[in-house]
């Protein structure tokens, strides 16, 4: 059987003798052994696990999510490594229509062809789709129906340069009122002016994409927002600080 010291599955793998020593502080990958003299010991199961936290890695999840979803006993390399080469195809086909788009623009800047409004951003919303199903498909499918869903991407697609531009600007207003909000002492005036821009800003943003909305819909993605931390991280990500909550009581307290 094969075995690997730190620095021998350093030099196979690529990563470096530090990342290992902490993949083993953090109970990510552990050492089949440790010897008397504290060298940790590795073998080909090891190697095999460490191939999977890299592949993990690539596609952008945090070692605090990789190491969930390694010691869930129903977890299957398998399956596992089928879903990371559907994620790389699904890449592979969003790089390749980014390239054409790319490729378009150049003759339209270069004097070559013509292109309208609609055509210069029809990408850019293809891009927020895609990004969207791969980030949230599961948890929104949960939600809604596959005929709704349907309905909110056909809408975003075909939505005209001046309504994706309102639909941009919607979002940022909203981010800026959470900002000016997040920075006040206290208990945040839900009824304020800014408090009550931030509702008709998110509104609007749904409205735009989903013209069925009503007030039901709006308290659900609300809920959804605090169900799953991913949408958590969207906004507050965004804003100076944690703003989901803060948001969520915005629109709690107006619809």
């Amino acid at each position: 059987m094969t075995q690997y010291t730190v620095s021998q599955l350093a030099q196979l793998s690529g990563v470096s003798a530090r990342t290992i020593r902490y993949y083993d502080q953090i109970g990510l990958l552990q050492p089949a052994l440790t010897t008397e003299k504290y060298y940790r010991i590795y073998t080909e199961q090891e190697v095999d696990l460490l191939q999977q936290i890299l592949y993990f890695r690539r596609l952008g999840f945090k070692l605090s999510e990789i190491k969930e979803i390694m010691e869930n006993p129903n977890y299957d390399v398998v399956n596992s490594l089928k879903t990371h080469q559907r994620w790389l195809r699904q890449e592979v086909e969003e790089l390749n229509r980014l390239n054409a788009s790319l490729s378009e623009a150049i003759k339209y800047y270069q004097g070559e062809q013509s292109m309208t409004d609609d055509q210069k951003f029809q990408e850019l919303k293809t891009q927020y789709l895609q990004e969207n199903e791969r980030l949230y498909g599961e948890e929104l499918r949960d939600k809604y129906e596959e005929k709704e869903l349907q309905q909110f991407n056909d809408n975003f697609a075909n939505l005209s340069k001046e309504k994706y531009d309102a639909w941009k600007k919607a979002e940022e207003q909203l981010i800026k009122d959470l900002n000016i909000l997040l920075k006040e002492p206290g208990v945040v005036d839900l009824d304020s002016p800014v408090a009550m821009d931030a509702f008709l800003s998110h509104q609007k943003w749904l409205k735009l994409i989903y013209p069925k909305y009503d007030s039901n819909f709006h308290r659900g993605i609300v809920q959804m927002y605090l169900a799953d931390e991913r949408f958590s991280d969207y906004y507050n990500s965004r804003t100076d600080g944690d703003s989901v909550e803060l948001l969520a009581q915005i629109i709690n307290h107006y619809v």
